[in-house]
């Protein structure tokens, strides 16, 4: 992922800000500063708030991403625009509960209560009360919400079953038994 307007990750961060003292323990990373001016403002706006170094965390977008996810105890995506990020999915994948906003396309795979939690877009009371709730769960129901997802994205988008298709295609294609463009039906 990246760091800009649309994620709302100012949100999020204002949002854990008001919960900090709340859950001392808890600290928040942000990953995929790739070096724009949102990231800059946040960054700058991070540094002007009243709490302990490292509570939170602002880093480079990472070409490898399964560290990230293997140390996380959730994932948050408070998007107000999206569709169906790969990063929501691989973060089920690796059995994190996603805390979502409700925009286009998300609660078609986010249920709330099943899988993650799910907040009103655009809306930091929203946003808060869902965030104080993932930090408030006990582990063993953070776990269970984390198990849902996985169970979620898992057997439905199993990428073994795409590349089985494309194998399949590919000597299909070198028997010359598939056309490597569909017909034009004008023709």
């Amino acid at each position: 992922g990246t760091i800009e307007p649309r994620k709302a990750q100012a949100s999020l961060t204002f949002a854990f800000a008001r919960l900090a003292d709340e859950h001392p323990g808890s600290r928040l990373v942000l990953v995929g500063d790739g070096g724009s001016e949102y990231a800059a403002a946040l960054r700058a706006a991070v540094a002007r708030m009243p709490l302990a170094p490292g509570r939170i965390e602002i880093v480079a977008t990472a070409s490898r991403t399964s560290p990230w996810y293997e140390i996380a105890d959730a994932f948050a995506l408070p998007s107000d625009l999206e569709s169906m990020p790969r990063s929501i999915l691989e973060a089920m994948a690796f059995g994190l509960p996603v805390l979502a906003a409700d925009a286009f396309g998300i609660t078609e795979i986010v249920a709330d209560g099943a899988n993650g939690i799910v907040c009103e877009p655009r809306c930091l009371g929203s946003l808060t009360a869902a965030l104080g709730a993932v930090l408030d769960l006990p582990p063993h129901e953070l776990a269970a919400l984390g198990r849902g997802a996985s169970a979620t994205v898992r057997p439905a988008r199993d990428s073994s079953g795409y590349a089985r298709d494309y194998l399949r295609m590919l000597e299909q294609l070198g028997r010359g038994g598939v056309r490597a463009e569909p017909a034009n039906p004008w023709t």
